[in-house]
């Protein structure tokens, strides 16, 4: 089964906080932030840079994300 971005999009961003979705949560920052990180590491080029950006504004989202799951008693 297939999901559109903008859904996806929506299952990421709404704090839900069954296990699987914390877990995919998680696995999901850490994705984004080495992306970001090696995407630095590696930048030879300003769009390297923006590239990098966007990956650490979407590991920031979802790290937010993580947060309001845990202050709602969720995502141990």
């Amino acid at each position: 089964m297939t999901t559109s971005p903008r859904a996806t999009l929506r299952i990421r961003t709404t704090p839900n906080t069954t296990p699987v979705v914390v877990l995919t949560n998680r696995t999901l920052i850490e994705s984004a932030l080495n992306d970001a990180l090696n995407l630095v590491r590696n930048a030879n080029t300003t769009q390297d840079i923006q590239r990098a950006t966007g990956k650490a504004i979407k590991a920031a989202r979802l790290l937010k994300c993580a947060c309001e799951a845990i202050k709602t008693g969720g995502g141990k």
